[in-house]
């Protein structure tokens, strides 16, 4: 078996869960050789205590449409908890979501089950949710560097170092977290701080919709922008068409509008 075999079999061996010391005695192959080649091929090399493995370098760079999806979910939805030395992620999402935190766990290359029970009360009641948590301060701290910062309910801003060619990708993962369609209306709604639902606003501007007002919303520090009519068709067409990656009910209420659209054109 040569050295490139050797290399290969052992990323092969570590994604499925084998150490890389165990590995690398196996194969004999030279520890640090073999880190250096999985580090190369983009999947994060873990603390071998850690009980989970996934990539921890995945936010490292916003370069495609995956990342920017996911950058703007967790904008909206993600808590990065801060405890000094370490740091965490967790999403927390409605039981009819639990696909969707999947979804998540397959993109970050996780090699086993992460998505777990989490019983929450609400007005007197307990709900079924399902969470993730990842704990790795390298993704936190990059994911800060993108903006989805702690306690960013009150300081969350648009992120305008994106690639252009990205942020539509980024706002349909953001609006899956924190926005709206309504169906059969033909209506959008979205919360965020002011900064950063101005940012979205000049966005929607640049594919043809007017400006529509940002209001606070009672008993709370948010604020909410909703905008209605035919506009909202050429803001759905541009976050869903040729797009790979959504919350599969919101998804289907664009597809919804946009088809409703396309028979009304033919008659």
């Amino acid at each position: 078996m040569t050295l490139q075999e050797k290399k290969e079999l052992g990323l092969k061996l570590y994604l499925e869960g084998k150490s890389l010391s165990r590995i690398s005695k196996e194969l004999e192959i030279n520890r640090l050789t073999l880190t250096k080649y999985v580090k190369s091929q983009g999947v994060g090399v873990t603390n071998p205590a850690r009980k989970h493995r996934y990539n921890d370098d995945f936010f490292e760079s916003i370069n495609n449409e995956e990342k920017a999806y996911w950058l703007g979910f967790i904008y909206a939805d993600g808590c990065i908890n801060d405890r000094g030395k370490q740091k965490s992620l967790e999403i927390t999402l409605q039981e009819s979501d639990k696909d969707h935190l999947i979804k998540f766990t397959n993109s970050i290359g996780a090699v086993a089950d992460l998505v777990k029970e989490k019983v929450v009360k609400l007005n007197g009641k307990e709900i079924l949710t399902y969470k993730v948590v990842i704990s790795s301060t390298k993704m936190c701290n990059d994911l800060i560097k993108h903006g989805a910062t702690p306690r960013k309910s009150l300081t969350l801003k648009f992120p305008a170092h994106l690639p252009k060619h990205l942020i539509r990708h980024f706002i349909r993962g953001y609006m899956d977290g924190d926005g709206n369609i309504d169906s059969p209306r033909l209506r959008i709604s979205v919360l965020g701080t002011q900064e950063f639902l101005l940012g979205l606003q000049n966005y929607f501007e640049l594919l043809g919709a007017t400006k529509t007002k940002i209001t606070k919303k009672k008993d709370n520090k948010a604020f909410s922008f909703e905008k209605g009519g035919k506009e909202v068709l050429l803001i759905l067409h541009n976050l869903y068409t040729n797009s790979n990656i959504y919350l599969d009910r919101k998804y289907q209420k664009a597809l919804a509008h946009l088809t409703q659209q396309l028979q009304e054109s033919k008659e």
